[in-house]
């Protein structure tokens, strides 16, 4: 494949991966409530000064599978007073046909009507601290509204001349399309931080009203300062607080800080996931781009005959740093072609007979020497891999052996001579390095803002999800050919281009047709060329179609089949040994409020 040809697909795949990335975590917004089963298409919520919080849901229920609708609490909820901030049970009212419940803190379940008969089965669904409206016939489709009372009984901090009250309303919920928020008589409260803050806050006279949406699992919350005489009013438990007010205002301008770090985090990753193709690019164009060469798109010769064939697999095919078993077995091929071993078919097998063991190339030195260690009296039968195999069942030192063999084939068939590498390429990865240590950087602001932040959490899934889609595609970058950000010494590129070419031409029946080789002989030497360049099966087809009949077509198509075996020997496996109050909250900031919860369905 030409360099071009490979960034293109380089920058088209991390493209695509991003693009999908970005799709799937949800930027292309879809209208609130397609595709939901169930939504809360209006949530409205009257907070009084004395405590008292009017709730009102109205379901979009679409399928016919939920028979509870209801309001769960993070804080305790009981119709008695209690010795620790809590939610006091006032009144349900459910659509017509449904029954009212609550179950309370300790577990008690509370059911109106006339449907004691359903406590069992309503106390064993329903969490602790939930009110909600039942109906065992399940509802049909369509829209219901469930309304509550509560008197709410939090923890406030004050000091002489301020009061302070963080009052979540939900925090694990369903989708609210529309949230109307209202504090009646709200004389007393100076000023209303909501959570998240692009929620809208108006005052009305005598109310504020606090509007806007809510998405699945958001935060809703309303901090307050107030002044102190709110404390006369509203029945809670104050604990008195130095600085209420600069506390308040220091910590919601945090709490804004926040959001405003994980929105732009949230566009951030997504931005960066969608330019990581670009500058995937820009690295290559800037350090690994070559100069332009005009080389045929088939080349009917071979390049360079003093080229090893293995050196021409590793070099030349797929990566200046990627060496397979074609080059192995075109090496074979070779020693054969040159007299220095001699291969023959027999049935069912190969005779590797050991001519002349001196030879120059380290490499095909240890393919030699691999070849000794599996002959008897310089001759190796592929039958006896075999019986090595069998090896594996003579127990430990049987299992050594042959693993030790296979070890030293892998080696051979797998290992890169980087000595051999750095004479054709200047490596270019480590242009890559400040690139992956940036695709990293989303993933640690991420980490560490949902640590400051846990109430963000949900909102920073996204981009969790897309800081590790950058890393991919720096990764993917990473493991492609080195040459690709680095340079080809001298002419060396002009080289791997006519390989490509030779390849191509070996590839094509209708090219090899058009310029067979002049003798027999060169059909061999395109054989070992071609296995090096992983086109020997479509040679060896060639020369059956062609009706040239030379004894390494068979070598070259039974060698894989009988080395394989040993590639993939393993050991008996031995087996494997196994070893066998709530706080009310009420602090100053988003995510530390009182209550919590909030609608849900079952």
């Amino acid at each position: 494949m030409s360099e071009r040809r490979q960034i293109l697909t380089l920058v088209v795949v991390t493209a695509i991966i991003g693009i999908l990335a970005v799709a799937l975590t949800g930027y292309v917004a879809l209208p609130s409530s397609d595709g939901r089963d169930i939504v809360v298409e209006e949530y409205r919520a009257t907070f009084h000064a004395d405590g008292t919080l009017e709730e009102e849901y109205t379901y979009a229920v679409r399928v016919q599978r939920f028979r509870m609708l209801y309001r769960n609490w993070e804080a305790p909820l009981s119709a008695e007073p209690l010795a620790e901030p809590n939610v006091e049970m006032v009144n349900v009212e459910p659509p017509e046909g449904a029954l009212a419940y609550y179950k309370d803190h300790s577990g008690t379940v509370y059911v109106g009507g006339l449907g004691n008969a359903y406590s069992r089965e309503i106390r064993s669904l329903a969490y602790d601290n939930e009110a909600g409206a039942f109906n065992p016939n399940y509802y049909p489709p369509g829209r219901y509204t469930v309304s509550y009372t509560f008197i709410v009984h939090p923890p406030i901090e004050h000091d002489d001349t301020h009061a302070h009250l963080n009052l979540k309303l939900a925090g694990e919920h369903m989708r609210y399309d529309q949230v109307t928020i209202t504090f009646q008589d709200a004389e007393d409260i100076i000023e209303v931080y909501p959570h998240p803050p692009n929620l809208e806050v108006e005052r009305q006279g005598s109310s504020i009203v606090v509007t806007g949406s809510s998405e699945e699992d958001e935060l809703l919350e309303v901090e307050l300062l107030m002044n102190r005489e709110a404390l006369n009013r509203l029945e809670g438990f104050p604990e008195d607080v130095a600085n209420v007010k600069t506390r308040t205002e220091n910590a919601n301008s945090a709490t804004n800080l926040k959001y405003g770090a994980a929105t732009a985090l949230r566009y951030g990753a997504q931005a960066f996931a969608i330019v990581m193709p670009a500058l995937i690019y820009i690295v290559y164009y800037r350090y690994g781009r070559e100069r332009e060469y005009t080389v045929p798109r088939y080349l009917s010769y071979v390049p360079n005959r003093e080229r090893k064939p293995w050196l021409v697999n590793q070099v030349f095919v797929k990566g200046v740093l990627d060496y397979d078993d074609d080059g192995f077995y075109a090496t074979i091929l070779d020693l054969h072609m040159r007299k220095k071993i001699r291969v023959t078919t027999k049935p069912g097998g190969l005779l590797i007979e050991l001519l002349d063991t001196e030879v120059e190339e380290i490499y095909e030195r240890r393919v030699i020497g691999f070849l000794q260690s599996l002959a008897e009296d310089g001759v190796f039968d592929t039958d006896r891999i075999e019986e090595i195999i069998e090896g594996l069942k003579l127990g430990e030192e049987g299992a050594a052996y042959v693993l030790g063999l296979r070890n030293r084939l892998v080696e051979i068939t797998t290992s890169v001579d980087r000595r051999a590498a750095s004479k054709f390429i200047v490596q270019g990865r480590g242009r890559l390095l400040p690139l992956v240590a940036l695709s990293f950087a989303p993933l640690v602001a991420s980490i560490a803002l949902m640590a400051t932040a846990p109430f963000l959490v949900r909102g920073l899934l996204s981009s969790f999800v897309l800081s590790f889609v950058s890393i991919i595609q720096a990764v993917i970058a990473v493991f492609a050919p080195p040459e690709l950000y680095g340079r080809w010494r001298g002419d060396a590129y002009k080289e791997k281009l006519e390989w490509d070419a030779f390849a191509k031409h070996l590839s094509e029946l209708s090219q090899i047709r058009r310029y067979p080789p002049e003798d027999v002989s060169m059909w061999g030497e395109w054989l070992v060329y071609g296995t090096a360049l992983g086109v020997g099966d479509k040679v060896a087809k060639a020369m059956r179609a062609l009706n040239v009949e030379i004894p390494e077509v068979h070598i070259a198509s039974w060698m894989p089949i009988y080395f394989h075996p040993l590639v993939v020997a393993s050991a008996p496996s031995k087996g494997r040994v196994s070893s066998g109050g709530f706080r009310g909250g009420g602090g100053f900031g988003g995510g530390s409020g009182f209550g919590g919860g909030g609608a849900g369905a079952r």
